[in-house]
């Protein structure tokens, strides 16, 4: 509960038994969309509320997914790789 209360001192919102969703957005985010959800986290109606935001964090506990960080940095690479790849192309033509 420790972290918690300091999330909530500097201003961050969090909500218990709610769920992410949707988020909208035009060319990022904008908005986020939570619902209420039930023991068994179904989503329960006519309780979705949206905010105005620009980053949206996840937690569903607290043992980190380290996945979705490996395959994050794979993207950057594999980003980094191809733009390596279209500079060397465009020099090569030169």
């Amino acid at each position: 509960m420790q972290n918690a209360a300091y999330m909530r001192h500097r201003g961050v919102s969090l909500r218990n038994r709610h769920l992410l969703v949707r988020a909208e957005g035009a060319d990022h985010v904008e908005r986020g969309v939570v619902a209420r959800v039930d023991a068994d986290w179904r989503v329960q109606p006519a309780t979705e509320s949206t905010f105005e935001v620009d980053t949206i964090v996840l937690d569903y506990g607290e043992v980190p997914a380290m996945q979705l960080m490996r395959v994050a940095e794979m993207l950057r690479q594999l980003a980094t790789l191809r733009s390596l790849t279209n500079q060397r192309r465009d020099w090569l033509a030169a």
